[in-house]
């Protein structure tokens, strides 16, 4: 009985002893296996949160770039606006600016206009007084032709305006010393339709030899007239100072004779282009 019972013991004990490495094993797989579930759950968990934050990121960032977009399309629109809205806005200097510049154009306009109207008036009374002097002219000098005594007569009126002198003064003087010949020439050496000298053709700037020259003899017999006329006033003194010389006429040495024939020429003038309706 005794040897039955510590059969039955070491029975169980072998037994026992068997089993538990069995259980310890299974056990160690068990844990083996939960770790590796447990390992592939966080793998799984790992990813998925990683997938989930990739995710996330990726929306995070198209929303940021969706809200750049709009805000760079707003701020489009906004500056496309508020260019709109500068080209469209007054600004009250530029329109003062504007409005003065419109003005000054009108101003101008018209004062150009009124020149214009002006001249041409001017022109026209000047044309025709201009062709009544050149008339007189051919009736003292017929062999003239018609456009060198326009021409002539121009060269008066200009002379006369330039000087302050009457023009008829100085067609006066041209008739009585050369008759309007251009080309006249004294035996004491006075040159021109104005008979001057070289000395005063030089003393105004001109060679002796352009005294031939009408234009140029009548502009030193006119310059010259001028300055005797300032001195003694009336043209009398002024005429008798070109014939006589102005010393002659300080000293009293002189006749107002011819310059009172030269007075009576250019009376005359006046009386033949009133007559001929050139002057009213």
């Amino acid at each position: 009985m005794f040897k039955k019972l510590i059969t039955l013991f070491l029975t169980i004990a072998l037994v026992f002893c068997t089993w538990t490495p069995a259980f310890a094993a299974d056990q160690s797989n068990s844990t083996s296996r939960n770790n590796l579930v447990t390992a592939a759950a966080d793998s799984h968990t790992s990813a998925t949160d990683s997938s989930q934050k990739a995710e996330a990121e990726k929306k995070e960032t198209e929303e940021t770039q969706a809200e750049t977009e709009n805000n760079t399309t707003d701020k489009d629109a906004a500056d496309s606006e508020t260019d709109q809205e500068g080209s469209d806005f007054d600004d009250p200097d530029a329109d003062k600016a504007d409005r003065e510049d419109n003005d000054h154009k009108d101003d101008e306009e018209k004062k150009e206009s009124t020149d214009k109207k002006t001249t041409q008036s001017q022109t026209k009374k000047t044309s025709k007084y201009q062709k009544g002097l050149a008339s007189y002219i051919r009736s003292v000098n017929p062999s003239l032709s018609k456009s060198w005594s326009l021409t002539l007569a121009g060269y008066f009126i200009s002379a006369g305006k330039k000087y302050n002198l009457d023009p008829t003064v100085l067609m006066a003087i041209a008739q009585r010393e050369s008759t309007f010949r251009a080309s006249a020439k004294s035996p004491y050496g006075y040159k021109g339709i104005m008979q001057t000298s070289d000395l005063l053709a030089r003393t105004y700037g001109y060679k002796p030899s352009s005294l031939f020259n009408a234009k140029v003899s009548i502009d030193v017999g006119a310059r010259y007239l001028s300055t005797i006329k300032k001195k003694f006033k009336t043209y009398t003194k002024a005429l008798s100072g070109y014939i006589y010389g102005p010393g002659a006429v300080s000293k009293g040495k002189y006749s107002a004779v011819h310059a009172n024939k030269l007075l009576k020429t250019s009376r005359e003038i006046k009386a033949y282009l009133k007559k001929h309706g050139y002057v009213s």
